[in-house]
Parts: C-alpha cells; structure tokens; sequence
C-alpha cells in the first residue's frame, strides 16, 4: 500500500523545542508516512540527524528575516512533489504553508509553538489573516492554544502536548539548590537571561552564591558575556556552547531554571524534569500547565532579577521537599507529556486530516478549546 506524503515545513534546520518535535514524529512516524522535511532557509544539525534517519530534506534558501522569495520556491516544491498533506511549524512557515496548500488544494495543518505575546501587530493581522487557510491549527498547549484562538478568532484550534522520551533512571536522593543549569536560546528578547544574571548578583551580595551554566547559542551571546563581566559573576555564571546531548548533561546537576518574557510549552522543561532534576521556571506560556508552584516545581512571578531572586530564595526553603517535588513533576510528565502520547496523537491527526480533508469531528481524537 503506498503510504501517504507529508511535507513537514519549518523555518530552520537549528535545533530547537519545535525541531526537537519534527525529529522525533519522523523517527516514530516514517514506517507510516512518507515524509519530507522542507525549511524556509538555510542548513543545521537537524537536517544532519534527517539525513541520518533516511529522511528527504530540501531547503528554500530563504536569506532575510523573511524572504518573499520562499512563496514562490515552495509552491515549485510542491507542485513537484505533490504532497497529500503539509504541516507546518513556527509563524512565518505557517504562513507560507497555509497559502501555497490553499492554492493548489492541499490540506494544512499548522503547527503553533508559542503564545503571541510580543508579536507585532502587522504579524498579529497577518496571523488573523491566514489561520482560516488551513484546514486545522494545533498548538502545543492549552493556553498557547486560547491565546491564538483569542487573536485569530478561528474556531478550529486543537493542542497537542509536546512530550518526551521516558527512560527508567532513579530520582535524585538529596537535590544540591545551589548547582543550577539552563538550556536555552541566546535571545534577550525571549529569554530574561540578562535578568538571571543580575538577579545571581543581587543573591551574591546576600552571601547566597548560585552556581548556573548556560547550555545555548543564539544572536545575543555576546551582550550576555559583558552583562556577566559588568556584574562581576564570572565565577558563577557560564556559558558552555550549544549541546546536541541534553540527556548527557542534565543528571550532572540538580535545579533546572528557565527565566523566559514568553513561551510555548517548553521541551526543556520536560527533559529536566525527566532527567530529574527540579524546575523552577517563568509563570508565562504552557509553563503552568507542567509547574505547579511549590508541587511539582516553582514559578516565576514576572521576569523581573528581584523576583528571579526571589524564587531561587524559595527553593532554599524547600530544600528538604526537593526529592518529593522532583518525584512529582517526573509522575506528572510520564502520565501527561509522555512522547508515547504525543507521537499516537499526532498519527491520528495526519489519518484523520488526510481521511476527511476537514477538522469537523476531530474533537472526539484531539483536545480542543
């Protein structure tokens, strides 16, 4: 029986929590589906880990922030191809997903990854604009997925949890506070990284010295490297590179700290919390619906240094309820963001999609709002 063809498009081949996804579901899901990953620019370690599992990648070349250009190479692409169903990932790939399936009568499904907190307004309208042209959105979690219901206002707004791998390792006896470990994208205007470091400062002057290595790249290491110089907390604060093995590193430490302006549902998150180590995370996106403040991790009340001090403060105080925390969070990722689910959820989506080419009655196999 000839399997079904899906293009999955995405805007890079970096790695991050939406790249880490597409891997993942073309590991567990080519023996069903043919599928093609395409991306709006350039190259990365996720179209080697592609190549290496027997999948077909392209790219559109694309050389600007957004390059018009990608309209044109993608829709070439798929009249070539001739796809049975395109998913798209991340805002700007959405949008060209969306209107090239819509021009040459192909489901989409688009894929959306984070809240549109800080999205411009041209990109709001934009957003609002092309979410009827696909056949169904999914977003990552619950709240991403009213947040974008709310801006679109597209009744068909489905989630999905993200989810991770599940290995039998033992929890942590005792849990050291003090030795703490980010991975993150280097990105200021995402990520309260900056804020991190003042608030380490303003703990150091108290006599409480928190050890944190950050695990990332991105466009702003640089500007982090002189407001860890200028705060003088090199002894503390380091930044390790990118890491292709976050399962490697993680068991080395015991308290995982994600200071972030805006989220999805990060999949950072959950592999610590796998790992075993204790989250403490900002109180933004889907980040509460995995932290449950002071029960399965600790939350982050704005993303500003007092009240990342602040919190950091709290977890000294739990300090002999960290093993139970960390044993709670890792029941709650098991049972509910376990990538077993995650992979059997999204199978049944492409079935279902490329059965009826419509998202009436998909509520019965899919959560929705």
């Amino acid at each position: 029986m000839k399997k079904s063809r899906i293009i999955i498009l995405t805007v890079g081949y970096t790695i991050g929590g939406a790249e880490k996804l597409i891997f993942e579901l073309c590991k567990a899901l080519s023996n069903d589906f043919e599928l093609i990953v395409v991306a709006l620019k350039g190259d990365g370690p996720l179209r080697s880990l592609l190549d290496a599992e027997g999948i077909k990648t392209f790219s559109l070349r694309g050389v600007s922030p957004f390059d018009f250009r990608v309209f044109l190479r993608f829709n070439a692409l798929v009249k070539k191809l001739r796809p049975d169903l395109i998913n798209s990932h991340l805002l700007k790939s959405n949008w060209v997903g969306r209107s090239v399936g819509r021009a040459n009568k192909i489901p989409v499904i688009s894929t959306i990854h984070t809240t549109g907190t800080f999205l411009k307004p041209i990109n709001v309208l934009i957003e609002r604009l092309t979410a009827s042209l696909a056949t169904v959105n999914v977003c990552c979690s619950k709240t991403v997925c009213m947040d974008h219901s709310n801006k679109t206002r597209y009744p068909y707004q489905y989630y999905i949890y993200n989810g991770v791998r599940i290995t039998e390792k033992p929890l942590p006896i005792s849990i050291d506070p003090f030795k703490m470990v980010t991975l993150s994208r280097i990105n200021i205007k995402e990520k309260a990284l900056c804020e991190l470091v003042q608030a380490v400062t303003i703990l150091k002057k108290r006599g409480q010295y928190f050890s944190i290595d950050i695990y990332g790249e991105g466009k702003d290491v640089y500007t982090l490297q002189q407001q860890i110089k200028k705060n003088d907390v090199e002894r503390l604060i380091h930044l390790k590179g990118f890491s292709m093995n976050p399962q490697k590193i993680l068991p080395k430490y015991s308290i995982f700290i994600l200071p972030s302006k805006f989220e999805g549902l990060p999949l950072a998150i959950l592999e610590a919390i796998e790992a075993g180590l204790v989250v403490v995370a900002s109180n933004v996106g889907g980040i509460p619906e995995i932290i449950e403040d002071g029960e399965t991790g600790f939350l982050i009340d704005g993303s500003f240094p007092e009240n990342i001090a602040k919190t950091l403060t709290r977890v000294l105080d739990y300090s002999n309820d960290l093993p139970r925390i960390a044993e709670n969070a890792r029941h709650k990722v098991e049972t509910v963001f376990n990538l077993e689910k995650t992979v059997v959820h999204w199978k049944n989506l492409y079935n279902f999609i490329l059965e009826h080419n419509s998202p009436e009655g998909l509520s019965d196999l899919i959560p929705h709002v």
